[in-house]
């Protein structure tokens, strides 16, 4: 994860984490999902580095690890755009 993160951060944002830096918890604090570590492609409950403000970059105190399916949920949605997703979802 770390060496992924620092490939993406190269020259376009911040980057000051550590590999001990990226604690991987059992479960997705967003989602609640187990989280498990595969080889292969990602799937939806892969741990997932996420930086809470993506304009921060990769602080220590900017990461968290989630489930990618968390991540690829707020990837680059706004706040108003999930609320019209979940207003949506609500009345099917």
């Amino acid at each position: 994860m770390w060496l992924k993160a620092r490939t993406r951060a190269k020259n376009k944002t911040a980057f000051s984490i550590k590999p001990q830096d990226i604690l991987i918890p059992d479960v997705c604090p967003i989602l609640g999902l187990p989280l498990s570590k595969g080889k292969g492609h990602a799937r939806d409950n892969s741990p997932s580095l996420d930086r809470k403000v993506p304009s921060k970059g990769y602080t220590p105190e900017n990461i968290q690890v989630i489930s990618y399916r968390a991540n690829m949920l707020k990837n680059n949605a706004t706040v108003h755009e999930l609320e019209l997703v979940l207003a949506h979802v609500k009345t099917l």
